[in-house]
């Protein structure tokens, strides 16, 4: 990388965490960049837009150029298209069912898959929908949604049961996503399918919002420990990979730390 670009970027990066901006000398400092280099790089973003400058506080903050460029990104997000390689390379790894659904009022909707030639693993296809409460990719995002919306969907679940093993009260769902939120995968053991047990994560957008979950599905009679050891390994970094790329900062450094 060019020196200088690596500089801006730097920089940006610097006063995007700082959230009352930062003192030129603090930029400076902070990044190991003389103070003649600082003042041209800051001079050029400022004038650029991607920077702001308060003559009160003598701090810089970021423009409103950098909103014009997060826009534009977020409006060409196809979270189908940036999610298939990732759900690719898990299916390579566990080789069963993986999947990426979203949320739909209380339901969610399965909108890419990798399949292997199994007849007898009976999953949802592409386009239908499963309910929140008995499907992994359903809990796990119910799980992380804010309190309101939580509370909203909880109050209208139906709570159909599909299995004798289905949850069938909202005291024991609310239990369940309880140890969710508190880091546990999302899980579903044949409450939707007798005979399939699934594990899924959320996949958070920018604003750290549940938009999605990734799931992979297996038949009962292959879960064991080692098994599970393996999905969970590798929905946790598919997550924060998928999470990166929708913009979510809060896993990005997880990504750079899976890709290392």
């Amino acid at each position: 990388m060019v020196k200088s670009a690596g500089r801006v970027f730097q920089i940006l990066e610097l006063v995007a965490e700082r959230g009352t901006g930062c003192l030129h000398s603090e930029v400076a400092q902070k990044l190991s960049i003389p103070r003649a280099s600082v003042t041209a790089l800051l001079r050029d973003l400022v004038e650029l837009g991607y920077l702001t400058f308060d003559d009160r506080t003598k701090r810089y903050a970021l423009g409103p150029q950098i909103l014009t460029l997060s826009n534009a990104y977020l409006r060409h997000l196809n979270i189908v298209q940036i999610g298939e390689p990732i759900l690719r390379e898990i299916f390579r790894e566990v080789g069963e069912f993986t999947s990426l659904v979203i949320a739909k009022d209380t339901t969610v909707v399965k909108v890419c898959e990798y399949a292997p030639p199994d007849p007898h693993g009976y999953h949802l296809q592409v386009g239908e929908a499963g309910p929140m409460h008995a499907t992994a990719g359903g809990k796990a995002i119910l799980a992380h949604v804010d309190t309101a919306l939580r509370e909203r969907l909880l109050a209208r679940l139906d709570f159909r049961v599909y299995t004798a093993r289905t949850i069938r009260t909202k005291a024991a769902l609310v239990k369940e996503l309880k140890s969710i939120r508190g880091g546990e995968p999302a899980y579903c053991r044949e409450e939707y399918l007798e005979g399939m047990i699934s594990m899924a994560v959320p996949v958070f957008d920018a604003d750290d919002r549940p938009v999605a979950a990734i799931g992979v599905n297996t038949r009962a009679a292959r879960f064991n420990r080692a098994y599970e050891r393996k999905v969970d390994r590798v929905l946790r970094s598919a997550q924060a990979r998928l999470s990166a790329r929708l913009g979510n900062r809060r896993h990005f450094g997880r990504e750079l730390a899976d890709a290392a």
